[in-house]
């Protein structure tokens, strides 16, 4: 469901047990918070700090901490370092609230970190446990560019599966690699690069389905880009708007060639990264894959002024015994 954040506190419920958002150097990042922090109660606030960008994130994580939010220490280059820092706020929280409920602003998390919590969370909560998750879109990325010179991140660190989807790899067996296509180019090409895989599908966002034309037009320009150098893959469209949707989706790419490895790697936003957590929780040989980037374009979007209250009510699997 689409609403303005002006109105967005009239969607929710008055009070969670649990706030989670990350800090980051895009204003986008304050913009739910700052929509219903006068009107919704929170007993427990969460905020994630990427500590190699700890200055870049300074200014707009001052106003997290002065709104009472604790801060999770996370590092792209360190996966179990994330872990251990959330396991260690979730259990102290869920000891005290075994039945809490979850608000999630999934807005500004690295898609490594975003993984790695949805994952944690699956693996935490019960039917007795509510969750809703927030995504409030970019109006434009790399604003004052021109569209064939827009970037939002340069060069790699490394390539890597996430923590919690390493799905099941069969050495024996060629590798099929899925890619949701989102703006960045060079980041792309260095997981082809890195997996050399024997299949490769590139997916766009589906017109219909994308937050805004101008992010459909990027999108796709970058998805043509892309497939100039590798002219030899397979193309496919997804959903940036319904999690069901794109989950389905990547389902049927990976059911396409049998007896592949197959590694899915999310470069959209953040709801069709949640989609590829989706999709490696029911089909377990999934493996999600990301691409660390080396560089991050410090004017990387303008904020917008809607939020999409995105509903999973199958997100928690686990049956309560009480």
């Amino acid at each position: 469901m689409k609403v303005f954040l002006d109105k967005l506190k009239d969607s929710l419920k008055k009070h969670y047990d649990v706030f989670i958002a990350s800090a980051s150097y895009e204003k986008r990042s304050l913009s739910i918070i700052n929509a219903i922090d006068t009107e919704i109660k929170f007993d427990y606030r969460l905020v994630s700090l990427s500590l190699p960008h700890k200055d870049l994130i300074k200014e707009n994580l001052s106003v997290f901490e002065k709104k009472g939010f604790t801060i999770v220490e996370v590092n792209n280059s360190n996966q179990i370092e994330t872990v251990s820092n959330f396991v260690l706020q979730l259990n102290n929280i869920l000891e005290k609230k075994p039945k809490a409920s979850f608000l999630i602003d999934i807005t500004t998390f690295t898609r490594q970190t975003l993984l790695i919590l949805i994952r944690l969370l699956r693996n935490s909560l019960t039917n007795e446990n509510q969750i809703q998750f927030l995504y409030t879109p970019a109006k434009e990325y790399a604003p004052g560019l021109d569209y064939k010179d827009k970037w939002l991140t340069q060069g790699i660190l490394e390539v890597n599966s996430v923590f919690g989807y390493s799905g099941i790899i069969r050495p024996s067996r060629p590798y099929h690699l899925i890619i949701l296509m989102g703006y960045e180019v060079e980041r792309a090409s260095s997981l082809i690069t890195a997996y050399e895989p024997s299949k490769i599908t590139i997916g766009y966002a589906r017109k219909d389905d994308s937050i805004s034309n101008e992010h459909y037009e990027l999108n796709k320009q970058k998805f043509d880009e892309l497939l100039i150098e590798f002219s030899f893959a397979e193309s496919f469209e997804f959903s940036c708007l319904k999690v069901s949707d794109c989950e389905k989706d990547i389902l049927a790419q990976a059911k396409k060639h049998i007896g592949y490895n197959v590694i899915v790697s999310p470069m959209n936003n953040k709801i069709s990264s949640v989609a590829c957590a989706l999709a490696a929780f029911d089909n377990d040989e999934i493996q999600l894959a990301i691409a660390i980037p080396a560089l991050y374009n410090f004017n990387y979007s303008t904020p917008g002024d809607c939020c999409h209250i995105v509903e999973m009510p199958d997100f928690v699997k686990e049956v309560s015994n009480s």
